[in-house]
């Protein structure tokens, strides 16, 4: 339409309906590229408030795995103070073998740290959301990822370390059996020596320190994260939930 009319325009040598018709083309030409931009940003900004919405619920599960260690090691911490206590006086009465076996088939499982950071690396490392994100962000984000990162290493050293130190259950006062109820998992460890003797055993005391040496260790490393999990939840302006606190071994 527009175009035969500029045609008949120039064949009458009407010039300035020309220059009007030629206008309007390029004004139309002009609105629709800014739709089409307006659309591409409006679409590239849904993209980045989905990814930051990922963020926050990397950090909201980072901050839940922190607390739930926390609470596994104290549980493991306390069941270790109650067999050290036992073992002072190595004694077999009071249920004190009760309470020794009981406790090792949870002992025995190390407890570790799981850390998530793929959401939070995708967005500071993706440049899709170079032009979204805003300074204020980039820095809050950053310096979450690195405090982030520091956990995950130390948590990796952590489990490398007591990955290499021998399991309870091969130290020949125990023996395993397969646990009928399978409650506890598939295999059970039960004692082929006494009490008393158990009790003076000292890969066994050893490894009972080892285990409140990693519960300090695994405690300060969730510590850590769940602090920079609740801080950066805060600064990107969402409310962190809030969870009562596990209490702390004797």
């Amino acid at each position: 339409m527009i175009l035969r009319r500029l045609t008949k325009h120039m064949e009458d040598q009407n010039w300035f309906a020309v220059g009007l018709d030629f206008c309007i083309v390029v004004l139309g030409i002009l609105i629709a590229f800014q739709i089409t931009n307006w659309s591409a940003a409006r679409q590239d900004n849904l993209i980045y408030e989905q990814a930051r919405a990922r963020v926050i619920e990397e950090a909201n599960t980072n901050l839940v795995l922190s607390q739930n260690a926390i609470r596994r090691v104290v549980d493991q911490k306390n069941q270790a103070f109650e067999i050290l206590r036992d073992f002072e006086t190595c004694s077999a009465e009071n249920g004190a073998e009760g309470r020794f076996m009981r406790a090792m088939q949870t002992l025995r499982l190390i407890v570790g740290l799981n850390v998530r950071r793929d959401a939070i690396n995708q967005i500071l490392t993706s440049d899709a959301f170079l032009d979204n994100i805003s300074p204020e962000d980039r820095t809050t984000l950053s310096a979450y990822l690195r405090r982030v990162d520091n956990v995950a290493d130390n948590s990796r050293f952590s489990d490398s370390f007591y990955g290499n130190r021998p399991p309870p259950q091969d130290n020949p006062i125990f023996q395993r059996t397969l646990d009928g109820d399978f409650s506890g998992g598939l295999a059970k460890i039960t004692l082929t020596v006494s009490y008393e003797e158990a009790c003076q055993d000292t890969a066994l005391n050893q490894f009972l320190f080892d285990r409140l040496e990693n519960g300090a260790y695994i405690t300060s490393l969730a510590s850590s994260l769940a602090e920079a999990s609740r801080e950066v939840l805060i600064e990107l302006g969402e409310s962190p939930p809030e969870t009562p606190e596990a209490e702390p071994a004797p």
